[in-house]
């Protein structure tokens, strides 16, 4: 192998692990327990937007932080807020996630420790 083929692939890899510890560091850290009660592991925005309902409960999370949480300044349709709301609903025990009409979602107090 040519030495300038060696020292690509050798930054190629430095390149990849630069983007994995990003990536890491990017992801919020989900609770074991709800890591352990799913039957997958989370999305992304999956572990985002519950991470900020666990963080702020019992408070509400109003639905234009969820899309940022999502999309960030790209904008999303209020239907993919949905979807991942109910993708988490199906994965928590019941009643887990409520649902402020006109203003967002938060997860109950007493709820909470189903959660972490």
């Amino acid at each position: 192998m040519c030495d300038n083929c060696a020292r690509l692939q050798r930054q190629v890899r430095e390149l990849k692990e630069e983007i994995a510890e990003y990536e890491a560091r990017k992801a919020p850290v989900v609770p074991e327990a709800v890591r352990l009660q799913t039957k997958h592991d989370l999305s992304p925005a999956e572990g985002r937007v519950l991470h900020a309902l666990v963080r702020h409960s019992p408070h509400i999370v109003t639905k234009d932080t969820i899309q940022n949480l999502i999309s960030g300044d790209n904008g999303t349709l209020e239907n993919i807020v949905r979807v991942i709301i109910s993708r988490l609903r199906h994965r928590l025990p019941p009643k887990t996630i409520i649902n402020v009409f006109g203003q967002g979602y938060h997860i109950p107090a007493d709820k909470l420790a189903a959660v972490k």
